[in-house]
């Protein structure tokens, strides 16, 4: 940080924050529609949405799956 009385350089930091800080608060809200709000929606007729929806179904049983067909070997 510049210890300065420079008030641009201030307002850039200050602007430069702000702008990390959308766009975070924008990953976050990405984030959570994909991992949570996503599965209480009814299904959509738009395509990124089915897919996010339909994707992480699929992930879901195809990891139950794996697990029912486990084999044990015996030694």
């Amino acid at each position: 940080m510049v210890i300065s009385g420079d008030g641009s350089s201030r307002s850039k930091s200050t602007m430069w924050g702000w702008l990390l800080v959308g766009i975070g608060s924008l990953v976050l809200l990405g984030f959570l529609f994909t991992a949570f709000i996503s599965h209480l929606l009814p299904p959509s007729n738009y395509t990124l949405i089915a897919a996010i929806q339909n994707d992480s179904l699929s992930s879901h049983q195809n990891w139950n799956s794996k697990e029912k067909h486990k084999t044990k070997i015996v030694v």
